[in-house]
């Protein structure tokens, strides 16, 4: 499934190559084949000041994560880290595909989620590797800000209507103390709408932070508002 980015004049290149999607956004876009992979953000943060920090890179991909961040790095070795995450990593899944990138400096671009639930959780500023950087590399760093939002936005998409994912659920459930029975399936709806909207199970991190939200009330639970 293909969710376009409404994209400034500036990021746009002849013929498509880039990879880069333009176009309108998709409101109500539809799951991507079943089994996908989630790619989980982790706490790592890379040292790119020798060489293992690419290869661990690459190490990650494989096992499906994403670092936090980087270090220590020259700029010609920021620009090579997110050229290899733009190859390594594929673009962001279902709505969090769909933005719009508009350039606010020499090295600074603005990153605005589309749908609206989640715009508020948009990565905003995003600083390109250098004002003369591949597109590959600014692809990779803008690609990379995105993903590291994912458990950001999940919480958001299960929290935005008095502590449910919508107004149909807050009135089904929000009104009285839960039990754990009832408390489970409303985590079940939450991570199936997750699994809508961004076309891969909910992360382990989106989890935890949903759980967070849950506030123990007597013998049963109740949403955090």
């Amino acid at each position: 499934m293909i969710f376009s980015m409404r994209l400034h004049p500036f990021y746009q290149t002849n013929g498509g190559a880039s990879g880069i999607k333009r176009g309108g956004g998709a409101e109500t876009p539809k799951a991507t084949a079943s089994g996908a992979q989630t790619t989980e953000v982790t706490s790592t943060v890379l040292n790119l000041s020798n060489s293992d920090g690419i290869s661990q890179l690459k190490e990650m991909a494989k096992r499906g994560e994403v670092p936090q961040g980087i270090e220590a790095g020259s700029r010609e070795a920021n620009e090579r880290f997110y050229e290899e995450f733009d190859r390594l990593y594929p673009n962001p899944p279902g709505i969090l595909n769909d933005y719009t990138v508009t350039p606010q400096g020499s090295r600074t671009v603005d990153v605005v989620f589309n749908y609206n639930m989640a715009e508020a959780e948009s990565p905003y500023t995003v600083t390109l590797p250098s004002r003369n950087a591949s597109e590959s590399a600014r692809r990779g760093a803008i690609k990379h800000a995105i993903y590291k939002k994912r458990p950001a936005v999940e919480l958001a998409l299960s929290s935005r209507s008095n502590g449910f994912s919508n107004f149909d659920m807050a009135d089904k459930w929000g009104n009285r103390v839960l039990n754990n029975s009832e408390k489970a399936q409303v985590n079940r709806e939450m991570e199936a709408n997750i699994q809508r909207l961004l076309g891969t199970p909910m992360s382990k991190r989106g989890r935890e932070l949903n759980e967070s939200f849950w506030v123990k009330s007597g013998e049963g639970w109740t949403r955090a508002k």
